[in-house]
């Protein structure tokens, strides 16, 4: 099965329905105990449903490229990874202009943000 397959599947599921429900009626959603990959799917169908884009967050460089290798396969028709620093939150370092530059070229691929 494709993975467009796999997500058509898991929106299709009563599972999924209900997760959906949650999410809507409080705002969010927070799901615990899955692994990488079926967290990516999960986020992958909901954003999707919703014709959405999809955000991830990672707390680290190496598990944001693990999520974006993940939706690179998944067929997702823009992954980027947002580049940051490897500093310590209470770091005080001079700014890095290649760091500086590669953030404004992912903001300026993403493109500008959509009016509702």
């Amino acid at each position: 099965m494709t993975f467009p397959a796999t997500l058509r599947a898991i929106g299709q599921s009563p599972l999924f329905e209900e997760l959906q429900t949650k999410r809507q009626r409080r705002g969010e959603l927070k799901v615990c105990g899955l692994t990488r990959p079926a967290k990516v799917l999960l986020a992958s169908a909901m954003a999707q449903a919703e014709k959405r884009p999809l955000l991830a967050i990672a707390a680290t460089l190496e598990e944001a490229g693990r999520w974006a290798a993940l939706l690179e396969t998944m067929n997702w028709d823009l992954v980027r990874l947002y580049p940051t620093s490897e500093a310590l939150p209470d770091e005080v370092l001079p700014p890095d202009p290649e760091i500086a530059w590669g953030q404004m070229q992912t903001l300026l691929e993403l493109g500008p943000p959509r009016r509702s």
